[in-house]
């Protein structure tokens, strides 16, 4: 019984690895270009987030309880973002703080 051989030639080029070797593919300008930078997105949302807090605090912070202003037992009422006072008889001014008229 007799058995065939095949015979199969190969060659390798060596290529030298000289920096000023290219190595793009010709195929490369094909490739969809991604932009990889992330630009000023972050930096809009940490401003928005910024905005929305501090929105959020002067809105609907309670500033009757947080800085009791109204003096000589006025009544303070929040007004989102403010207060009013509400002067016992004899005191005026935004805090009731001025003497007795």
């Amino acid at each position: 019984m007799m058995t065939s051989a095949q015979v199969v030639e190969t060659s390798i080029n060596v290529i030298s690895n000289s920096p000023s070797q290219d190595y793009t593919h010709p195929n490369d300008h094909n490739l969809p270009n991604y932009d990889m930078t992330l630009g000023l997105k972050p930096f809009a949302v940490i401003i928005i987030i910024i905005i929305i807090t501090l929105f959020y605090f002067f809105l609907f912070t309670d500033e009757c309880r947080v800085s009791n202003p109204c003096k000589n037992g006025a009544t303070c009422s929040d007004t989102g973002g403010s207060y009013n006072c509400a002067c016992k008889s004899g005191y005026t001014g935004k805090n009731c703080d001025l003497g007795k008229i």
